[in-house]
């Protein structure tokens, strides 16, 4: 993320988040924290949960629009996925550079949409677990998967260190 979110105040936070869940981005949200150390510095669990959030809707948006710079700020330097197909897990370099070749081309009419998100702190870290479906423009169902993406604090700042996404069949 290149702006901080700090520095914008907690009002604007939850006012983003407020919009992504009136915007029907997110239906069934269940965000919670875990315990906290004492004397730990951190934002409120709402603007917490807005920072995340605002990320996941920026990196599906990303995805959706081939916007590469954008997947390139969200990732870590050392982002690393699994590749079942390969047998291996890769860097964000790699991923970076296999979007570039091989950039998905999604028919016309569909969306992707967050069918769940679940948000859980950590301290620094943070996990946003949820469920993907992507519909055409009729709504029929094509794909639905389940994902896992991993988030660390650095400097006041959320990136991803992690990612998977799993298919789920005959949806």
């Amino acid at each position: 993320m290149t702006t901080d979110s700090k520095s914008r105040g907690p009002a604007l936070a939850t006012f983003c988040l407020a919009a992504f869940l009136a915007a029907g981005g997110v239906t069934t949200p269940a965000m919670t924290r875990s315990a906290q150390k004492p004397g730990s510095a951190s934002l409120p669990l709402d603007v917490e949960n807005a920072q995340i959030v605002r990320l996941e809707h920026l990196w599906l948006h990303a995805l959706d629009r081939g916007n590469i710079a954008e997947i390139n700020r969200i990732l870590a330097a050392g982002f690393r996925r699994p590749a079942p197909s390969a047998g291996r897990f890769i860097t964000k370099a790699q991923l970076l550079a296999y979007y570039r070749k091989h950039w998905p081309v999604r028919p016309a009419g569909t969306r992707t949409r967050f069918a769940q998100l679940d948000v859980q702190f950590y301290g620094d870290v943070a996990i946003a677990r949820g469920i993907l479906t992507t519909r055409n423009s009729q709504g029929n169902l094509l794909r639905k998967s389940l994902f896992t993406d991993v988030f660390v604090r650095r400097q006041g700042h959320w990136q991803a260190v992690s990612a998977q996404e799993n298919m789920v069949p005959n949806h």
